[in-house]
Order: C-alpha cells, then structure tokens, then sequence
C-alpha cells in the first residue's frame, strides 16, 4: 500500500521519513519479488506506478569521469543493513532502452542482477518483470544516465512508472535522487515472509 496517503517526495525525503516511523523503505529486490508476491498487492503497486513514480530505497553512486560506480541497497536506511554493489560498468541505456536489448549485453546483465539483487539469468529476469509490469518485453524501459548527466549528478534513485508519453511502456529508471518525486511504499520483514502496508 502506497506510504502517507500516495504523497510525492524525492528519494531523500522518503528514506528520512521511513526512518522517523522506524520501517523499511522498499528497494528494487522487494519490487522484483512483488511478481510472486499476494495479487492484491501487485495491482496496488502497478496502480501506484499510474500518474507517478514508485521511488526504491535502492540507488546507483556512478563515478563522473567514467561509466564506473556502485549499486546501493537500503540507501540512507537506519532500519536495514545497508548493501553495495560496486560496477566497473553502469550502462548508458538513454531514451528509455528495452529489456530486450538491455539484458543482451553482459553489462545489462550484470547492472539489472545488481539492481534486483538476484542471481537469476536473462530468462528469468525478463519473464519476472514481464508478469511484475503485464508488459512484453519490448514494451519495459530501461533507463541510466549518460556520461554527461553522471556529471550533473552522480547519485541516482531507482524508479517504476508507467509512461503515458511513452504508449504506456513499464519504465525502470535510474535518475537524481535528489530532484525526481515519486511515491513509496514501507516494508515490514517478516522470518517467513515480506509484507506491505499502508504506513
């Protein structure tokens, strides 16, 4: 269920607010897992990706002076362990690149593993997202900054959105954290399974 009645904050925001109500802020893992999760909380989160962005507590650190950088799980969490996974590689995938494509090179492989904080291989990857978004393959967006806006701003926010603009394509974008608004969602950890809930 989205956080605090479906507001808009930056990345920044959410994560000090779910650290003042003392819960998790939901990362791109618990999104990738949401595909196998309750259906009654999958159509929650694909509605909540309708007319804005669902901001993740996980983020990219890319270096300004190469493609270089790191993925960050937990982000700024005071609640869960903070994790990161360092790159020599973020691929630049502008103007909205498709799944298809992305997950082709190694790279692509390798940033979307490390997103998703999953060992799956191609075939998994796409046909979680594909049942995650009800969208084809060709029809998911994938997104990093190129070299030049990694110089603008090196810290990123993982985000899902469906894009009117776009026919309606499932985008998952990597953009400054600092200026891009979006809702969230909390996350409580239970030994036997993840819920969500309304905070």
């Amino acid at each position: 269920m989205p956080a605090e009645n479906r507001a808009i904050k930056t990345q920044k925001q959410w994560i000090s607010y779910f650290n003042q109500k003392g819960i998790a802020m939901i990362g791109a893992p618990d999104v990738y897992n949401l595909a196998k999760g309750p259906k009654d909380v999958l159509q929650s989160f694909r509605k909540d990706c309708i007319g804005a962005s669902v901001l993740t507590s996980t983020g990219m650190d890319c270096n300004s002076n190469d493609l270089s950088g790191a993925v960050i799980q937990n982000m700024g969490s005071a609640i869960v362990k903070q994790k990161i996974t360092k790159l020599s590689i973020i691929p630049v995938f502008h103007f909205g690149i498709s799944l298809y494509y992305a997950l082709k090179t190694n790279d692509g492989l390798t940033y979307m593993r490390a997103i998703f904080d999953t060992k799956d291989n191609r075939k998994q990857i796409t046909k979680t997202l594909e049942d995650l978004s009800q969208k084809e393959a060709d029809k998911i967006a994938i997104w990093t900054p190129n070299k030049d806006l990694r110089a603008n701003y090196s810290m990123c926010a993982i985000r899902f959105f469906y894009c009117a603009e776009m026919s309606n394509k499932f985008c998952i974008y990597g953009d400054s954290s600092s200026l891009d608004i979006g809702r969230s969602l909390g996350v409580s950890y239970d030994p036997k399974a993840i819920t969500y809930k309304k905070i």
